[in-house]
């Protein structure tokens, strides 16, 4: 028994057989395990979740500062507008307080922009629509973006020039 514990590559094809099983007579969600690993065996399938698992703490500061001007916005809309206001997916215009309309910015905010109940444009709802569109659903989404994006390239570029010094010897 000590030696079928101690090989570790049969104990992980045996929990992808038990997460098989599970995933046919459980629940379909098990078989996510068994798609994470096909795509660890495909190159470039593995490096991108490569460069996801390497920007994580980037990735993790950006959603900090996304928070952080979720709840301005929130703290704005709350205070500055007497008309409720919701998102494409939920009305949050029945939030009483400040702790309700933050949940819903974060649960709904960085999906769609705020929805107003009436067609009147007032210059304070355009500017709230216009930072909040920019800050929120296009930069916040940008950065993100690019910070995975980038640490993409930079492993593609290792791998070349780990590829090229194997080539030249």
């Amino acid at each position: 028994t000590t030696i079928f514990f101690s090989d570790k590559e049969l104990l992980y094809n045996m929990f992808l057989v038990l997460c098989s099983f599970l995933g046919r007579y459980v629940n379909f969600l098990f078989n996510s395990v068994n798609t994470i690993d096909l795509c660890m065996n495909v190159p470039i399938l593995y490096k991108v979740i490569q460069s996801i698992n390497n920007s994580v703490k980037s990735v993790l500061g950006t959603m900090i500062l996304g928070f952080c001007l979720q709840y301005i916005f929130v703290g704005y809309g709350f205070i500055f507008f007497s008309a409720a206001y919701g998102f494409a997916d939920m009305d949050t215009g029945g939030c009483a307080t400040l702790i309700e309309c933050l949940k819903a910015h974060w649960d709904y905010g960085f999906r769609s922009a705020p929805v107003w109940h009436s067609n009147k444009l007032t210059g304070m709802r355009f500017t709230f629509d216009y930072f909040y569109n920019l800050s929120i659903i296009l930069i916040m989404a940008a950065i993100i973006s690019g910070i995975i994006i980038d640490t993409f390239a930079d492993l593609k570029e290792e791998q070349t020039f780990i590829e090229d010094e194997q080539k030249s010897k």
